[in-house]
Parts: structure tokens; sequence; C-alpha cells
């Protein structure tokens, strides 16, 4: 979490109120088209940083801050750190400075410090550290790109933004490298048709949008990605097969890992339509599996204790159910539901 403060302010550099709107104008259109890929914003780039926004290499977002708001037209300050993991230090990193959104406009103003040492108390003592981004960065554009290849250290790099804006006014950025991303391991190792899947590595976006996951010959849904892991969705209706995966960013595909899919559960029958409290219930079925903990068990919205289980049949306690004439049966094998449409009738009331 970033700190906060503001203080009185009587700088010369505020706008005044046609050159904000103007400012805010300027920073929807450039979104706008930056967002269609119409342009491609270009500043301070130099050496690795222009390397790494090139449209030709990934872009791997391994660290992000704000956005930061503006609450008040004074000066406000806003406290916060780089964390960088150990494996990209000596990777080429470029910081992604961006005033503004799609939907908010840019600071009239924006410094930002790159500080020395690990307490907050820096900035007060006067010592604001290297300055990364100054009043005139964003004069022309709304974006920019700063190198900082071997200026930063493992874990935390502590850095302070400063600006004057409008109350709403943005601020955000984003420190990227390049390099494909790396795989390790899955989890679980088998996994199931129609379930979600994680993968532990290295290098992936911490944009999931910016990874492309394919099984097989297909592209499959990215649900969520951390700077070690991400996690996709396996397709339903997949027969059991042993496919090859692999993450991209662009072009720049990862290592292979094989992964086995097994076909996803179907429910095939109920060892009772009516049930009560305390009863056991067999659901029979396929693609069950014979570990209890792995096999979720639903009626009606009720979970059910797995007593046992096999890959045909999973035995439950029926639940403290209220009175209904039919409640649906679920059943979820390593996160992915079963097929079939089952229900039991209630006796009694909870």
């Amino acid at each position: 979490m970033c700190a906060h403060d503001v203080r009185r302010h009587n700088s010369p550099l505020s706008l005044p109120y046609y050159r904000r709107l103007r400012a805010l104008l300027t920073v929807s259109l450039f979104l706008f088209a930056l967002g269609a890929g119409i342009i491609v914003p270009a500043n301070t780039i130099s050496g690795a940083a222009a390397r790494s926004a090139s449209p030709g290499l990934p872009r791997v977002v391994i660290s992000s801050g704000g956005p930061y708001l503006a609450r008040t037209s004074a000066i406000e300050r806003h406290r916060d750190a780089i964390v960088v993991p150990p494996q990209y230090v000596d990777k080429p990193l470029s910081l992604v400075c961006t005033n503004g959104s799609y939907t908010a406009a840019g600071f009239n103003w924006v410094r930002l410090f790159l500080q020395p040492g690990s307490a907050d108390s820096d900035a007060a003592a006067g010592d604001f550290g290297t300055l990364l981004v100054d009043e005139n960065s964003f004069s022309a554009t709304s974006q920019i790109f700063i190198d900082l290849t071997g200026r930063l250290t493992p874990g935390r790099n502590n850095i302070l933004v400063e600006g004057v804006g409008i109350p709403g006014s943005c601020f955000s950025w984003e420190l990227r490298t390049i390099g494909p991303p790396a795989l390790i391991r899955p989890n679980p190792p088998v996994t199931t048709s129609g379930a979600p899947l994680i993968v532990y590595g290295i290098g992936f976006s911490l944009r999931p949008e910016e990874n492309t996951a394919m099984l097989g010959s297909m592209a499959v849904p990215v649900l969520e990605t951390t700077q070690g892991a991400i996690k996709v969705l396996i397709p339903p209706g997949l027969p059991e097969s042993e496919l090859d995966f692999s993450v991209s960013i662009r072009n720049y595909r990862s290592n292979i890992i094989k992964m086995v899919v097994l076909p996803g559960p179907k429910i095939t029958s109920l060892s009772a339509g009516t049930v009560v409290a305390g009863q056991t219930l067999i659901i029979g079925g396929t693609g069950l599996s014979s570990i209890p903990e792995e096999n979720a068990v639903y009626i009606g919205g009720y979970r059910a204790q797995v007593l046992s289980s096999s890959t045909s049949a999973v035995s439950v306690e029926v639940p403290r159910l209220p009175a209904a004439k039919a409640l649906p049966v679920f059943v979820f094998v390593r996160g992915a539901r079963a097929a079939g449409n089952f229900s039991v009738r209630a006796l009694g009331a909870s």
C-alpha cells in the first residue's frame, strides 16, 4: 500500500481551466489511439528500454503501481515501491509511466523519484532520491519509457510520486522486461477436462490478456497470472489424452511441458430419489476421483460431506436441507463440474 499526504499548493505550475480541459482531451484522444494500435508512444526510449518497448519483443509486466489519484488540487505525495523479483535484476528493465487513463485526466505535472534506503523518512529529510520523471516529461505525450536496466536491486525499491492535478486525475506505472516465459511444473500434474489448472514458472505478464496459453493446438482461457504462476481453464469435452502445454507472449514461446488430460466427470445414477439429513447417498458416474478430497458434492447449494469415493462412485452424507420437491445434485472433480442432470427430494425442514 502506498502512503499519501497533501500539502498547501501555491505553485505557478498548476494549469488554468482551459489548459486542464485541453490536457484531458489530449489524454483521451492519445489513449484511444494507443489502445486501437494507431500510434506507439515514444519519448525518451533508449538502449534496453527501447528494445523492451519494441512491438517485436514480448513485454513482461513484473511490477506495477497506481493508479495514484488526485484527491484535491494541492500538491500530493504517494509513496510506493517497485518490487523486483531476483530473477529479473540482470535483465533489461523498462519503467513505463502513464499520465491519465481512458476515463480520467492526467496530473497537471508529476514527478517520480527513485529513493535510496528503505524508509519513508528519506523524503521528509530532504533526500528525494534520483529524479526519473519531472514536470516536463508529459508535455507532449501521456506515456514515457525509462531505462532502469542495472539500476534496481532485488526486492523493494522505494519511490516517491509527487504531483498536482484536478481531483480524479491519475498516474500509474509498470515495470517491464523482455524474454519468453519459463514453465516449471503444473498443479495438479494430471488435470481434468473442464477444470482450472495452475502452472508454475517465471516470466508471465501480470496482464492475463498478454499471455497466450496453448494446449495442443487449442488456445485455452487465461484466468489469472502472477509473477510465478498462470491459471488457465482446460476446455470441457476433451477425451483422455497427453498434450503439449506452452505459454507465449507475442511470438516468444516458453518451453513445452506434457499435460495428461482426463475426460470430464459425469453423473449417471443416484442411489435414492428422496433423502433425509444424515442419510448416505451414493452417486454413480464416470471420471470421478478415488481421492475423496478431490470430489466436491452439493445438494441444492448445500455441501455434502464425502465419505468415500472411487472412479465410479462417491458416497456422501446428506446435509440438513430445506423441504423441497427437487434439489439439484452437483459434483465437482478437481474443479471440473460433472455432466448430468440429477436431483433429489428432501423430506423435512432444517
